[in-house]
This record gives structure tokens, C-alpha cells and sequence, in this order.
């Protein structure tokens, strides 16, 4: 059985980097959505979670996890040792197809 997002986000991150514990997931998801996401480009970070209230845990964690990948230079993930990289690359492509079935159909914008 696979981990959840959730625990393996939080087992996998301070692999690459260090975070702050406050900001983790609900910030990092709301950043990630406003760089990634024509609907919320100009919105705040609580237009966000009012729009996004209804965000499961697993895609709170999933986009922080993508949202912290973004800022991680590859160049510091590349100095790794291959299994952590390997679990890093796994996790993403677990959480990008969360990402990628997000529905955005937001018609008041």
C-alpha cells in the first residue's frame, strides 16, 4: 500500500531542503497555485484558500511539495545520492497528476 502524500511529503522534503514548519502546506500550496495558475496570477493568498476551501489533504501537501521543488535549485537536488532522487522524481510524478485533475472551473472569474 502506498504511503499517503501527506507522510511521504513530509518524509521526503527535508531530503532537499529545509522548510518552515508553519508555512507547510497550506502557504506553499497557495504559492504554488498563484505562479502556476492563469485563475489565480493576481489573487492574494487568502482569495486562495477561499477559493481552494474545499482542497483535500492530498492536494494541500502535493502542491507544497511542488511549490518547494520549484524554488530548490537542481542543482542542489543533483548532489543527492540516487535512491533519495529517485524518491524525490517518484513523489513529483505522484503529485503532479494530483495537480493535473484539479478542477478550475471557476466561472465567476
Amino acid at each position: 500500500m502506498e504511503n499517503s502524500i501527506k507522510d511521504e511529503v513530509l518524509s521526503i522534503v527535508p531530503l532537499f531542503t529545509q522548510y518552515t514548519e508553519s508555512r507547510m502546506p497550506y502557504t506553499y500550496h497557495h504559492d504554488y497555485l498563484r505562479s502556476t495558475s492563469k485563475i489565480f496570477k493576481n489573487k492574494s493568498r487568502s482569495e486562495v484558500a477561499q477559493l481552494r476551501s474545499d482542497a483535500s489533504v492530498d492536494e494541500l501537501y502535493a502542491l507544497a511539495f511542488l511549490q518547494l521543488i520549484e524554488l530548490q535549485h537542481l542543482n542542489e537536488i543533483s548532489k543527492l545520492d540516487t535512491d533519495k532522487i529517485l524518491k524525490i522524481v517518484s513523489l513529483n510524478k505522484r503529485c503532479l497528476e494530483i495537480y493535473k485533475y484539479i478542477d478550475f472551473d471557476y466561472s465567476i472569474f
